[in-house]
């Protein structure tokens, strides 16, 4: 990687020393700097991939958690996906993972490119993703939480059945599985919005290939997540603007506007099953999916609460291809208990979506965020999200993150919903938070539209002097090289027992921040050519200078 870059600093560095070796001084490189900058990548990301319910950082050892990428067509391959030391190697330490693309990839303004992320873990349900890069972005953190099957967060429940098959491995009878009972179904989760399925006697599972597997132990695994609930919200796969529809109703499902779709959903659920541990992908007859709605959800073509008869599209979805396929349109009814629910067959497997749709924005919608305390030059950290009005639903993958603003700035959000299949405008609103966790609102925007700019404000105290770090990597056997690393940094009270916060980037060995205060004692930990980073600081002054030995780093050059 960069080889022509190391080819150059090797060939300069040669150069010199052959010139100030004739001049016979003792120290023929004294005085003399290369300094480099080994964060050459434009578009940076740090991957935090944690536990949903207790935010916990997944671990390589300890849940065997994997990553791989693959590419989206008319976006970059996905080779060109690098960890900060430029390599195609994925450090996992803490559950985060570094990353940044190739600087030959190029990104126009207005324009949004993105790679596929495939990430598994045992004991977890797999998960593929998106990350997306804008030129408007060019660092940022992504969060990307995993469910255990065992201890699912709010808003998710699980079931794990299993079941004995009969005479050539099909159902003696009709069978039931529902995340209702999960807790004795080997499953868990609180929620509101339970999901049942029913095979009937006499079904035939078949593999991949559409070959019928014969085989005695039938597991049924299904997962229901709740509309109204952020937790099972932060679990859509995909996110709700997908990277292109399958079978998008109109013109034959061929419709030149399938890349430009939006979802509001209504519920989510997703049905693995084997037989005899080989996966199962369809059957010889239809079971029934029931997914319940929530009657408190708003049906966004009307404005009002879902009642029984309204209309609800049906989706499913390829975890290989991470595509969403046009089903076909469910219709709300009651079930015998007064449970709003839509009932719907298939004859496959995937992940399941109860979803209205529409069309995104073609102009950029903005955000004008001012903070009144916030002094000139002074930037902070705040987590932003852009929601459907009146809910906390998220309105694509992508209006969801960590921004570092200050006073009076204007924010663009690409690609957020336009009108709704009703042709009505669709209202959004910006919440902002202290941090990723959520826990401290600070400001709710009025609603807005597609095209328009949002004024919002956000009333916080004064902040303390900033901060600033001042770091040069340095080399002890080339002294004649010099790096200004870039790099992740995070913090918490020395006190504290809970995770790390993020801090902010320390961007060509320069770094401000108004989040410390003089006088207190902060642990912070960064990462680095695959090493974690640890220390324990009192900030006893406003100006911090260092110089590091950059270690095996500088075997580079």
């Amino acid at each position: 990687m960069f080889k022509s870059i190391r080819h150059l600093v090797y060939t300069l560095s040669t150069t010199l020393v052959m010139f100030l070796l004739g001049s016979c001084n003792k120290d023929p490189l004294g005085g003399i700097s290369i300094v480099i900058d080994p964060q050459l990548m434009e578009y940076t990301a740090m991957v935090e991939i944690l536990d949903a319910k207790d935010r916990e950082a997944l671990t390589v050892l300890g849940d065997n958690l994997q990553v791989t990428f693959e590419s989206v067509p008319g976006s970059f391959p996905a080779s060109e996906v690098l960890n900060n030391n430029g390599k195609r190697v994925y450090d996992i330490i803490d559950g985060r993972m570094s990353i940044g693309l190739h600087p030959r990839v190029s990104i126009a303004p207005g324009e949004i490119k993105a790679v596929m992320m495939r990430i598994t873990a045992d004991g977890y349900q797999d998960k593929t993703t998106y990350l997306y890069f804008q030129q408007s972005l060019k660092s940022q953190t992504v969060f990307v939480s995993m469910i255990n099957l065992e201890a699912p967060p709010s808003g998710v429940g699980t079931s794990d059945t299993a079941i004995a098959l009969g005479s050539g491995g099909t159902t003696s009878t009709a069978v039931v599985v529902t995340t209702a009972n999960s807790a004795t179904g080997g499953g868990g989760g609180n929620t509101n919005q339970d999901v049942e399925i029913t095979i009937p006697a006499a079904t035939q599972f078949k593999n991949d290939a559409g070959v019928v597997v014969t085989g005695t132990d039938l597991k049924v695994q299904v997962a229901s997540f709740d509309a109204g609930d952020s937790n099972a919200l932060a679990n859509f796969p995909g996110g709700f603007s997908p990277n292109g529809v399958l079978n998008l109703p109109g013109s034959g499902g061929n419709r030149s506007d399938s890349n430009e779709v939006y979802f509001q959903t209504g519920g989510f659920t997703a049905v693995d099953m084997t037989v005899n541990n080989v996966p199962i992908r369809s059957f010889n007859q239809p079971i029934i999916v029931s997914v319940d709605v929530d009657s408190l959800t708003i049906n966004p073509n009307t404005g009002n609460p879902v009642q029984v008869g309204d209309s609800l599209p049906i989706w499913s979805y390829d975890n290989q291809t991470a595509k969403w396929s046009y089903e076909r349109v469910g219709v709300i009814v009651r079930d015998p208990s007064g449970k709003m629910k839509v009932d719907f067959p298939t004859t496959h497997l995937s992940w399941f979506n109860l979803d209205w749709y529409g069309v995104r924005c073609g102009s950029p919608t903005r955000l004008q965020v001012n903070i009144p305390n916030l002094p000139t030059g002074v930037k902070q950290y705040f987590w932003i999200e852009i929601v459907h009005a009146g809910t906390n639903q998220l309105v694509t993958a992508w209006a969801a993150n960590n921004k570092l603003i200050g006073n009076g700035e204007i924010i663009d959000f690409l690609s957020v919903p336009f009108r709704n299949t009703a042709n009505q405008l669709v209202n959004m609103q910006a919440k902002i938070y202290r941090s990723s966790s959520k826990a401290e609102l600070l400001a709710t925007s009025g609603n807005f539209s597609c095209g328009m700019t949002q004024p919002v404000t956000i009333n916080i105290p004064a902040p303390p002097t900033p901060i600033t770090l001042d770091v040069t990597g340095v080399c002890n056997n080339k002294s004649y090289v010099q790096f200004r690393p870039s790099f992740p940094l995070y913090y918490k009270a020395a006190n504290s027992t809970g995770p790390y916060d993020y801090l902010g980037y320390v961007n060509n060995g320069a770094f401000s921040t108004t989040s410390l205060n003089v006088g207190s004692t902060y642990k912070f930990r960064s990462y680095f050519n695959g090493q974690t980073i640890d220390s324990t600081m009192t900030i006893n002054q406003t100006n911090f200078i260092y110089t590091i030995e950059m270690g095996s780093y500088c075997d580079n050059f």
